[in-house]
């Protein structure tokens, strides 16, 4: 009868491969718990803009002028970090981009700046839109 020892020998190339696997998926799982709980629905999005959320489109400008969510202000995402200083750290903002992708990297970005509460529109505005929420034009 084999020992586990053997066995392990006689397979380590398995255990190897396994110990990756195991790592890359914790890494993933922390990853993804910096941004967990923030990604909020159509709904859930309306409900914290209704909550005084200061709003952040981070499209491109051209987009923002074709139609954007009400109160929204424009803050293209590579300028991003130009204007923390302008904003309050301790206030709810609510993000959102095309689709959802931008938002959540800016996420990452402002709660390493020290801001507290920072949500994202999952989906992005495309999510919106799928929902026929309003948009309005400049």
């Amino acid at each position: 009868m084999m020992t586990f020892i053997e066995f392990f020998q006689s397979n380590i190339i398995f255990f190897i491969a396994g110990f990756g696997i195991l790592a890359y998926l914790l890494f993933l799982e922390v990853n993804g718990a910096k941004t967990r709980g923030l990604n909020l629905t159509p709904v859930e999005f309306t409900r914290r803009i209704n909550d005084g959320a200061m709003l952040i489109d981070l499209r491109r400008a051209d987009d923002y002028r074709h139609g954007h969510i009400a109160g929204a202000k424009h803050i293209a995402m590579d300028d991003l970090s130009n204007h923390f200083s302008g904003l309050k750290k301790d206030k709810a903002v609510a993000l959102y981009c095309y689709s959802g992708g931008f938002s959540a990297k800016a996420i990452r970005q402002m709660k390493k700046a020290g801001f507290t509460d920072v949500a994202h529109l999952a989906g992005g505005i495309t999510a919106w839109q799928r929902e026929n929420l309003p948009t309005t034009k400049d």
